[in-house]
């Protein structure tokens, strides 16, 4: 009996008395609830920021419209100089073809007592003199047009986009007939070859080769200048469209908030 009394003593003693438990169990709700921000406080953090977003709104919304129009006329002269500069980049592999047929024509014209050479000489020379003047008025004019454009577009951006409009479709309407032309000539080429071979004309075989030859060199070149002529022509009427909807310059004042 007293050891059981003793042992029901020591637990006695061991065990913390109940209110000290509780006690401290509300000190731990305390501290965890210090550790938290408050409701309040967190109500008025999401207010200021909500607040300073829609400062930057206004901020970023109070702008002049005529900053905004200044837009088409950077993407005009962008546009501009993108072309102008594959035509520049064109230039010398359309001249230097041009070149290397004169020699070459003359070369043969003059060298040789055949037919058939002398055949093929002549219209190497005269295809090669209108592609090396093409080539050389390109590489020579690009520089001062694309100056003169863009003065023209900074003193009056209508009159640019008027008078590059009309130009362009000429151009596309050009190069347009070139092709054709172009591609007749390979076929007339191909054919006299043909007719030549037939009749044992040596002289029309050279000609239908010198011809084929040359019209199938500018036609390439006329391809990838009708594909320039018409990404600026595309551009342009973009441009314009956005010029149009960009209005005369007004201010506009927008705010907007959700709490």
């Amino acid at each position: 009996m007293y050891s059981r009394g003793g042992a029901r003593a020591s637990r006695a003693r061991r065990a913390p008395p109940r209110a000290s438990r509780v006690y401290r169990t509300r000190v731990v709700a305390c501290r965890r609830s210090w550790s938290r921000p408050g409701l309040a406080g967190s109500r008025a953090g999401a207010r200021r920021l909500v607040a300073l977003a829609g400062l930057v709104g206004f901020a970023a919304v109070v702008t002049p419209d005529a900053a905004r129009a200044a837009g088409p006329e950077d993407d005009a002269r962008a546009g501009m100089r993108e072309y102008f500069a594959g035509e520049k980049a064109a230039a010398p592999l359309l001249a230097g073809p041009g070149v290397a047929s004169l020699g070459a024509g003359g070369l043969l014209l003059a060298a040789s007592d055949s037919d058939f050479v002398r055949g093929v000489a002549v219209p190497t020379l005269a295809l090669g003199a209108v592609e090396a003047t093409v080539g050389l008025v390109l590489g020579l004019r690009t520089d001062a047009q694309v100056a003169r454009l863009d003065g023209e577009l900074r003193a009056s951006p209508a009159a640019f986009y008027a008078g590059e409009s009309r130009r362009i479709a000429g151009v596309r309407r050009d190069l347009t007939t070139l092709l054709f032309t172009e591609l007749a000539l390979t076929g007339v080429g191909a054919g006299a070859m043909a007719v030549g071979g037939f009749t044992r004309s040596p002289v029309v075989q050279g000609v239908g080769l010198g011809v084929a030859l040359q019209a199938s060199v500018l036609f390439v070149f006329d391809t990838f200048a009708l594909a320039r002529a018409e990404r600026y022509a595309g551009a342009l009427e973009r441009l314009a469209h956005l010029r149009a909807g960009a209005g005369d310059g007004a201010w506009s004042v927008g705010y907007g908030a959700t709490f």
